[in-house]
């Protein structure tokens, strides 16, 4: 059990790393990190973290709690400026992503977002639906407590983000 968390905060780390080293982080403050995602299915979509693994809310100190909150608003207010006044670096971040994969097969996923982007430029998004799951009959998958940042644009389409639940 100490060996799996222990590797596990190692990929924690070494994903980290490297997404600073692609310029991708948009918050990083008290103990929660916000980044673009690595698996993007929308342009801008990020995905939020503790630096320290946490596999529940309730282990967090009230500082981690204040941050996680903080960090749905100063993610948003930070990704929108990037895509209004500075979007290249949004590109740019997708294009190495693209040429370094830290996700093994994500590559055809920010294939079809440099595809999008280069069709019809970049969208600043009109704002976020937060989504948050906890077990894994929840959607879950991870042993981590984390949290998406979908973008949302007006007139657009539906909502993908479904789960399903056998029973």
């Amino acid at each position: 059990m100490f060996e799996d968390k222990l590797n596990q905060n190692i990929k924690l780390i070494d994903s980290v790393n490297r997404v600073y080293e692609l310029g991708g982080i948009i918050y990083d403050e008290g103990g929660v990190i916000t980044h673009l995602s690595l698996e993007p299915r929308k342009q801008a979509q990020m995905i939020s973290f503790f630096t320290n693994s946490r596999v529940d809310f309730e282990e967090c100190s009230v500082n981690e709690a204040y941050h996680w909150m903080r960090a749905n608003t100063l993610s948003k207010k930070r990704i929108i400026d990037l895509c209004k006044n500075n979007p290249n670096k949004i590109i740019d971040f997708y294009q190495r992503l693209y040429e370094n994969p830290i996700i093994r097969g994500s590559e055809r996923l920010v294939e079809k977002m440099l595809l999008d982007i280069e069709e019809s430029g970049l969208k600043t998004p009109d704002g976020f639906k937060i989504v948050e799951n906890y077990g894994y009959c929840a959607g879950q998958r991870l042993r981590e407590c984390y949290k998406h940042h979908l973008p949302r644009y007006r007139g657009g389409q539906g909502d993908y983000w479904c789960t399903f639940v056998l029973i």
